[in-house]
């Protein structure tokens, strides 16, 4: 993304926003471009904590059931909806039937996301299964300023992660700068955001 952007925009300042995977994506992306630049990269990071435990990567054995359980468990966080999905009911179908079925307790919920059916399901469902295998950390502090917009009731986390990592995350989510501060050699700076 750097060589992408530095071809529209060759000398900066360069404004990045992300949040969940694309927070990490833009700060290892700001960081390439404030690698020569320091200072002219800046992250807006929304709700995400810092790259930075060495969390372990999820198992490959799990089912497809166990990912859309999982999944179902995030969407009613977000939405707020109450669903009903026992992992045990989510076995006996195949994965296109655990979609439907997440689709219609989200409808029978009135929690359907705009323009949101059960094809964006599904690719919801891919990118859920890569973002909790993939590894990545930042082994050193970059000269890139991060301001970090925070969620105001404080929420969320990624009890995705499994037992001690789990707690890992819950604790880094409740730092003020969630970690920030440790991948980057500016000073951090935090704001509360409604939500």
């Amino acid at each position: 993304y750097a060589a992408e952007i530095r071809k529209v925009r060759p000398a900066g300042p360069w404004f990045l926003c992300g949040h969940s995977f694309g927070a990490w994506v833009g700060f290892e992306t700001a960081r390439i471009l404030a690698a020569d630049t320091p200072g002219a990269a800046h992250l807006l990071v929304l709700d995400m904590v810092a790259p930075v435990l060495d969390l372990p990567l999820e198992a490959e054995d799990r089912t497809d059931a166990d990912w859309v359980a999982e999944l179902a468990g995030v969407i009613g966080r977000m939405t707020g909806a109450q669903l009903d999905l026992p992992l045990e009911n989510l076995r006996a179908l195949d994965t296109q039937g655990m979609i439907a079925l997440l689709a219609k307790q989200l409808n029978a919920a009135q929690r359907e996301l705009p323009g949101f059916g059960e094809k964006q399901l599904r690719g919801f469902l891919n990118v859920f299964k890569a973002n909790q295998r993939m590894r990545y950390r930042v082994e050193q502090a970059g000269p890139t300023d991060v301001t970090v917009f925070r969620a105001a009731d404080g929420g969320g986390g990624n009890a995705a992660r499994g037992d001690g990592a789990a707690a890992a995350w819950a604790d880094l989510k409740q730092a003020p700068d969630m970690g920030w501060q440790r991948v980057s050699k500016r000073p951090v700076t935090v704001r509360r955001a409604p939500g």
